[in-house]
């Protein structure tokens, strides 16, 4: 008897809440799309921007060429203090 109570107190599914389900799935569909699709041009503008060797040789030229030997940038008698820190927790 209880089953029938809870059973005549729902309404069946319309045609119109079926649509406005499949609408809203197709606007996240979208929105998820257009999301990549954004998220691709914007990788695809940044790799655009890449320094040749020219232009970095230039941006150089005032550096003395023995302070440059490919993996240190300065000169090698500047004085540096090194300070480390760790966390054994």
């Amino acid at each position: 008897m209880a089953k029938k109570a809870r059973a005549a107190g729902r309404k069946a599914p319309t045609k119109r809440s079926a649509q406005n389900s499949n609408i809203v799935l197709w606007l996240v569909a979208a929105a998820a799309i257009g999301l990549v699709g954004l998220a691709i041009w914007f990788n695809v503008r940044q790799a655009n921007n890449v320094v040749t060797v020219g232009e970095a040789q230039e941006a150089y030229n005032d550096v003395p060429t023995e302070w440059i030997n490919g993996r240190i940038l300065g000169n090698p008698e500047a004085p540096v203090t090194i300070q480390v820190w760790e966390d054994f927790m």
